[in-house]
């Protein structure tokens, strides 16, 4: 006899569904119907947990050259222990038996069974609690990925709106094509915020180009008191005025060209954009889990 078969067996002599063993055992019934019918097995802890709820040995569940024993013996003698408990297999009065059928269990065994199942259940709610407490970071760490996005956004058009605003109060508009100009710059503005604020190609254009500059050439200079103060005059004024001017405009060409292309790049970064911020809020959740593992 198979496990499958003998847990098919020792299910139905003790009057259990596959719904019963299950929620004992803290398992679907479908588990349990497959593994009656061959198609998964149980692990270590569920064969012990049915070891203490069928009252048998592990070997004899799980040993295929065993059959099943359901006969419970009963033994006479002088000092009254006429009862033989089939788990432990010692031998007691009737008042120390918790029940005679379908198998005789002593009050001390079925102790011992009720904590097992008490420890299932306890292990139960609190995988249910640690559940919980996953659902909640996911719940929050997806609000903080959409608060995200809409803090972007809101910076992005606020600052926009305002130079849109000031562009209409002080701005010299006299046609409809200056208004065109105003709302169209407020968009080109938005776009190139918002592509700023986001690892996006605009971003690596504006930051790549903040800090760049060149490498001034090394002169050749005699001992004399002119080349010493040309010298010191072109260290520490010349070459770091050429740098740092060169620099400048370095950053502001790449202002310029990020700016210009901003309105044409926005709508094929956008979904990068998106799918960047749940990358991030997965890793966070991941890290979340880790931690509660760990607690």
């Amino acid at each position: 006899m198979n496990l499958g078969e003998k847990i098919t067996e020792l299910r139905k002599h003790n009057n259990l569904t596959q719904e019963q063993l299950g929620k004992e055992l803290n398992i679907s019934a479908q588990a349990v119907s497959k593994w009656e019918r061959n198609l998964s097995e149980p692990d270590l802890y569920a064969i012990k947990a049915m070891s203490n709820i069928f009252n048998i040995s592990i070997d004899a569940l799980i040993n295929n050259d065993k059959e099943l024993e359901f006969k419970n013996i009963i033994i006479e003698n002088k000092s009254g222990e006429n009862y033989e408990c089939s788990n432990c297999h010692k031998k007691y009065d009737k008042s120390d038996i918790y029940q005679i059928e379908p198998n005789i269990i002593c009050k001390e065994c079925n102790s011992k069974v009720e904590k097992q199942i008490n420890t299932i259940v306890t292990d139960d709610v609190n995988v249910d609690t640690d559940n919980s407490k996953v659902e909640d970071k996911n719940i929050k760490k997806k609000k903080w990925f959409q608060s995200s996005l809409l803090i972007k956004f809101i910076i992005s058009i606020g600052i926009s709106l305002i130079l849109m605003i000031l562009g209409f109060v002080f701005g010299n508009i006299n046609n409809v094509g200056d208004v065109v100009a105003t709302i169209v710059g407020a968009i080109v503005i938005f776009t190139f915020l918002f592509q700023t604020f986001s690892e996006t190609i605009i971003q690596d254009i504006v930051f790549g180009s903040f800090g760049k500059s060149i490498q001034m050439p090394g002169i050749i200079f005699s001992l004399d008191i002119d080349s010493i103060i040309f010298m010191l005059a072109y260290k520490f004024i010349i070459a770091p005025l050429i740098v740092f001017i060169v620099g400048v405009v370095v950053f502001l060409g790449g202002l310029l060209l990020a700016f210009i292309i901003s309105p044409f790049t926005f709508f094929f970064t956008l979904p990068g954009v998106i799918e960047d911020c749940k990358d991030d809020d997965k890793d966070k959740l991941k890290n979340n889990i880790k931690n509660i593992e760990k607690e």
